[in-house]
């Protein structure tokens, strides 16, 4: 899975990657236990100078809405939907969906499978 997010606009490159890794990362582990994913890299769009525009090599800087991609697996389809049943939990989705509002806007995040 493939999952593009956008940082808070309030907040630099350097203090969305700083808190994604962390604090977001360490909180879905300790949540997630046993069903978090097998993997879960991250990469960040370089963003350069006091615009925060992105470091286009190819392709257009309206293209680069989002500020990081993350690559998630799972070991098979059970595992995947036992990760994704965390956020129908009441106390565990709530504590997840309040932290990623601290530093991503939502309204913007991509997920492709």
């Amino acid at each position: 899975m493939l999952l593009f997010a956008r940082r808070r606009q309030d907040l630099s490159p350097a203090e969305f990657r700083d808190y994604y890794e962390n604090h977001h990362m360490p909180l879905l582990r300790n949540l997630s236990g046993k069903v978090f994913p097998c993997s879960h890299e991250r990469s960040y769009v370089v963003r350069d100078g006091p615009d925060f525009l992105a470091k286009v090599v190819l392709g257009e800087q309206a293209d680069f809405e989002y500020d990081s991609m993350a690559i998630l697996t799972w070991k098979d389809q059970r595992h995947f939907e036992a990760t994704f049943a965390l956020y129908g939990n009441e106390d565990v989705g709530k504590a997840i969906r309040e932290d990623e509002a601290k530093f991503t806007e939502w309204g913007k995040a991509v997920i492709v499978a």
